[in-house]
């Protein structure tokens, strides 16, 4: 089974991840990528349009066709833009459901606290990684490359009722 997508994305957009953002609950739910083709012009910031039409298929990595290759010719196409599809490594990295619990300041928080943190429009399980100054929380995303760690103020947060129970 296939699945076409077409994304039309501002340059600057592209750059920010939008990609991703767009395909990522297809690929959390077992799709895989198996052509891309951009065009456009990515060269004017300002004005710049890229179109994308992207296949998925349903199957194992090894009946898809490598990303890296199809990657490689937006890029050659566009050498100021390199696409790049990330994915949760484990079920422990999709989203989720709010708790609506928000983190309180009473609320006991440390390295490894399990908290659920709202990013690019979902909620997420979360670790704390660090307590910064100013209220600020260092939080990592189980699942996830730490290149998408954040700081967020600790009201942003919510109380995760799966670490809860254990």
């Amino acid at each position: 089974m296939q699945k076409f997508v077409t994304l039309c994305l501002h340059s600057h957009e592209a750059r920010h991840n939008a990609v991703q953002e767009h395909l990522a609950e297809y690929l959390s739910a077992g799709w895989r990528v198996a052509s891309v083709n951009a065009f456009g012009n990515s060269s004017d910031a300002k004005s710049g349009v890229l179109w994308f039409a992207i296949v998925l298929e349903k199957g194992s990595p090894s009946e898809s066709i490598q990303f890296a290759q199809t990657a490689q010719q937006t890029e050659a196409m566009s050498p100021s833009f390199s696409p790049l599809i990330e994915f949760p490594q484990t079920d422990e990295g999709k989203p989720v459901e709010a708790s609506d619990i928000p983190v309180g300041p009473d609320t006991h928080l440390e390295t490894g606290s399990r908290v659920l943190a709202y990013s690019q429009g979902r909620w997420w399980h979360a670790e704390v990684v660090s307590m910064e100054p100013d209220n600020m929380v260092k939080i990592h995303f189980p699942g996830w490359d730490s290149k998408w760690d954040l700081v967020v103020a600790r009201e942003e947060l919510q109380v995760d009722l799966c670490s809860a129970d254990e």
